[in-house]
């Protein structure tokens, strides 16, 4: 297939344009992003490039499709589906006319919701965004917050928790029921009370919730590209789990490296890849989430801050722990289940 131009593209279908940097599409409806979504194969559009071997997923507005037959009639211009095959995708112009094998099409209003989102799959069609930072709560004055930025963590000061404590503590039991609770007795976290039916900040209640145990597992290996979406770092001076929206883009002055470290320990998070505060900013503002390796509590002795990192799921796995994940510097899962009386990182979502 001869390449052609963007601008070429542009006036052959009015509506769209491709983008591919690390296998992503990217689909635009009158200059503004419509939709973006990661594909796994090697082959994609390129900036106005198309092979006989593209894959090429548009995403249309319904308000501008109606569908004859094989035939998707958009405006002015003619998409046919050719080529129904699976594995197996081609795309041509002819004359002009875009041809495609496959689409999607969605409502105006799922168009105008996704526009200019980062956001993570944590099912086949469940998207969420994720909060500012992990969760925080002064039981004194029975507040909760997000951390103010993504590397902020309590740390060794959790060691106060105490039902009258004037202080902010981010490592908890599992479920709300009594936020400051650090006994041992897992018969008092039997119940889960998601974190999120509180007013956070100035949100309010009921707009966050904690993810299931398939959502995380799905985030983390099913989603297409997982494991090119994940990497250990440390983000100015705190090591932790980076995770990327489905669609990224790393900005032009900084590398993000998957993967975990060649070897344990702490210094390896920073070995693998670091990123300044400046650096970090630029990450965010692409859409990067950062959750710290705070370590977890247990009573209230804090152990292995900076070492590991732990993450309530809402989903109890026995009577006696809950699922969660968990990552060192070496590894990350999912899988990983967890006492309920120990205190561990929260980081909530929300739904798109």
């Amino acid at each position: 297939m001869k390449r052609f131009c963007l601008f070429t593209i542009w006036m052959l279908c009015g509506i769209f344009a491709f983008a591919q940097q690390t296998q992503n599409q990217i689909i635009w409806f009158n200059g503004k992003l419509l939709h973006t979504s990661a594909i796994e194969v090697e082959d994609s559009a390129i900036l106005g490039t198309v092979w006989e071997t593209d894959t090429v997923q548009l995403v249309i507005p319904h308000a501008l499709v109606q569908i004859q037959r094989d035939t998707i009639v958009v405006v002015d211009t003619v998409v046919k589906i050719v080529h129904d095959t699976i594995n197996h995708y081609h795309t041509k112009v002819i004359r002009d006319t875009l041809v495609v094998n496959n689409y999607v099409e969605i409502d105006a209003a799922t168009s105008k919701k996704y526009q200019g989102m980062h956001y993570f799959s944590v099912g086949p069609k469940n998207k969420i965004q994720f909060s500012s930072g992990n969760l925080q709560y002064n039981p004194a004055k029975m507040q909760w917050r997000f951390a103010e930025r993504q590397f902020d963590i309590i740390g060794e000061k959790n060691t106060n928790i105490a039902p009258k404590y004037d202080g902010w503590i981010d490592l908890f039991g599992w479920g709300t029921r009594v936020p400051a609770n650090y006994s041992l007795d897992v018969k008092q976290y039997y119940e889960f009370v998601e974190w999120g039916v509180y007013p956070i900040g100035a949100e309010k209640p009921r707009t966050w919730r904690t993810l299931t145990y398939d959502e995380w597992v799905y985030l983390l290996e099913g989603r297409p590209n997982a494991v090119k979406l994940c990497g250990m770092a440390q983000v100015a001076g705190v090591n932790g789990l980076i995770i990327l929206p489905d669609i990224w883009t790393t900005p032009a002055t900084v590398i993000f490296k998957s993967g975990v470290c060649a070897e344990s320990g702490e210094k390896y998070f920073a070995k693998h890849q670091t990123f300044t505060e400046e650096q970090w900013k630029l990450m965010e503002e692409a859409g990067a989430v950062f959750l710290p390796a705070a370590g977890y509590r247990y009573e209230k002795d804090v152990l292995f801050v900076g070492a590991i990192g732990r993450y309530w799921s809402s989903v109890p796995s026995s009577e006696n722990s809950a699922a969660a994940v968990f990552f060192y510097s070496m590894e990350l899962t999912p899988h990983n289940y967890d006492n309920r009386c120990r205190g561990l990182s929260v980081r909530l979502v929300k739904d798109i």
